[in-house]
């Protein structure tokens, strides 16, 4: 294990992570935590940081247990001070981590499975205490999308119970501080569902799912985030909105949703859609669609509501040309749904991503970079590549400038390292 060090004083933190925020990118090396996987099967996967410690999960591997045929799964988490690098505890858990790691009023959640179940872990941030774990019904069960707003933790994903071949929506609701579920809604068996967003605003939550994704039939559902109770639901096949890869975002009274759109049922997905609707009925309000050339395929890659406004990232491309993909960033007034501006990218099999991590500005991730932008106006701030050496997994910023980073790194000799970084 290799850990690297910069020499730090207070007075130098505190005036470089003011510029940082002012526009300039974290890029010096704080400190750096490198070590071989040794034959790991998964590797470092999200990262949180909080309270001055930085979370990470992962080198999931499996587990032979004495006496036992079955290899178990072990994920590990780990917290390290954010300044120094110093180790604070390390925690394993029997099962497999990785759906959605957060980290809220002292507490540290973990969302994966274990055996053929829905399973979520909670430890005390400061020390990795456990505190509290839950299971998902039986007989399967298994969360797609989590979300932690207003003091609850809501995971929406999949469910089968032992008499039935198939699996129905789940949702679940739960208090982050005891785990104790608050509401549950289970949807009818009989159909392969996958659940691809979950978007919770003011007392509503939106959850969207693909029934038979073959047959290309969706449905958007919304419940009243305190009990539970269902409110509406609109149903829609590819050649209205397309589901797969939905988007949700929530604010204002309306909901927002990023999908596609194909010509004819179980086509390809030529139009990207983006469509608001009432948070109150479900009814549309507006909605903007974006089409390329013949033959050209749009997926979309992210959405944000913040204020007045709504920002999407899509990508589209054609398998049939030697053109480059693009990846676009529009920011839309929520209101009326007029584009405010743009920003384009282009390159092979470009990919990007919205990134959530800082109030006032907006975080795209385009290959190996993350760039940072004004909502206002689509000004870059800043860009840079925080690992440099080649495709990191996970960042975030903390509220002093300090960008914490996870990545795996593989050389020549197919040696595997797990990083983990924290730039300023």
């Amino acid at each position: 294990m290799l850990r690297v060090h910069c020499c730090l004083f207070p007075v130098a933190l505190l005036v470089t992570a003011t510029i940082s925020l002012a526009g300039q990118p974290p890029a010096e090396l704080v400190w750096e935590d490198r070590f071989d996987l040794g034959g790991h099967r998964d590797n470092l996967r999200q990262v949180v940081v909080s309270r001055g410690l930085l979370v990470t999960d992962g080198l999931s591997f499996f587990e032979l247990e004495p006496g036992e045929q079955r290899r178990e799964r072990i994920t590990h988490l780990s917290a390290y001070s954010l300044e120094s690098g110093e180790l604070a505890w390390r925690q394993q858990v029997s099962g497999n981590g990785g759906r959605q790691l957060f980290a809220a009023k002292g507490n540290v959640i973990l969302v994966g499975s274990a055996g053929f179940g829905l399973r979520i872990w909670a430890f005390d941030l400061e020390s990795g205490l456990a505190l509290w774990q839950a299971e998902g019904p039986p007989f399967e069960s298994e969360a797609a999308v989590s979300r932690l707003a207003d003091g609850v933790l809501y995971t929406a994903g999949v469910w089968r119970p032992a008499a039935e071949p198939e699996f129905a929506l789940l949702i679940q609701a739960r208090d982050p501080r005891s785990g104790t579920l608050l509401w549950e809604h289970r949807g009818a068996a009989g159909a392969f569902v996958h659940v691809p967003s979950l978007a919770v605003q003011d007392g509503l939550l939106v959850v969207t799912s693909v029934q038979r994704p073959g047959q290309d039939v969706g449905v958007i559902e919304a419940f009243d985030a305190v009990t539970g109770v269902p409110l509406w639901q609109r149903t829609e096949d590819n050649t209205t909105l397309g589901l797969l890869n939905a988007s949700t975002a929530g604010c204002r009274g309306r909901v927002f949703l990023s999908g596609t759109r194909a010509d004819k049922p179980f086509g390809q997905a030529e139009t990207l859609v983006i469509r608001a609707l009432s948070a109150r009925t479900g009814e549309t309000i507006w909605e903007n669609a974006f089409e390329g050339p013949a033959k050209t395929t749009y997926s979309p890659r992210g959405l944000l509501c913040a204020g007045p406004s709504v920002y999407a990232v899509g990508a589209s491309g054609s398998q049939n040309d030697d053109q480059d993909d693009t990846l676009s960033l529009w920011a839309f007034a929520g209101r009326s749904g007029a584009e405010r501006w743009r920003q384009d990218f282009a390159g092979d099999k470009i990919s990007g991503r919205l990134l959530e991590l800082e109030k006032r500005t907006l975080f795209l991730r385009v290959e190996d970079r993350l760039l940072s932008y004004t909502r206002s106006s689509g000004r870059l701030r800043w860009e840079t590549n925080p690992l440099g050496e080649g495709f990191w997994v996970d960042v975030d910023l903390a509220h002093n400038g300090y960008l914490a980073v996870v990545a795996v790194v593989a050389d020549d000799q197919t040696k595997t390292d797990a990083v983990v970084r924290v730039l300023r």
